[in-house]
């Protein structure tokens, strides 16, 4: 019985209908903010060189991360998709 009590204190089950940034290890979600930095400053150099097209595809690529990866429902993450939103 103390074996079972201490198994079931391991083991967790839940319902995820979205991704859970939870699930990402410390070094991916590293990886992921510096990707999502290197996404905008390539959409920065893109409008620099007026390329319109690889613009809009790197700030579509910026919101779908952004809105897939973080939680939207913190004001800096909303406020960073909110400002997505308006230069697209």
């Amino acid at each position: 019985a103390v074996v079972w009590d201490e198994l079931k204190g391991l083991v967790r089950v839940q319902r995820l209908d979205s991704h859970d940034q939870s699930l990402l290890s410390p070094e991916q979600a590293f990886f992921l903010r510096e990707n999502l930095k290197l996404q905008l400053l390539h959409a920065r150099l893109a409008l620099l060189q007026r390329n319109e097209a690889a613009f809009k595809s790197d700030l579509r690529t910026a919101s779908t991360h952004l809105t897939r990866f973080f939680d939207t429902r913190q004001r800096p993450v909303a406020a960073a998709a909110a400002t997505l939103a308006q230069l697209q």
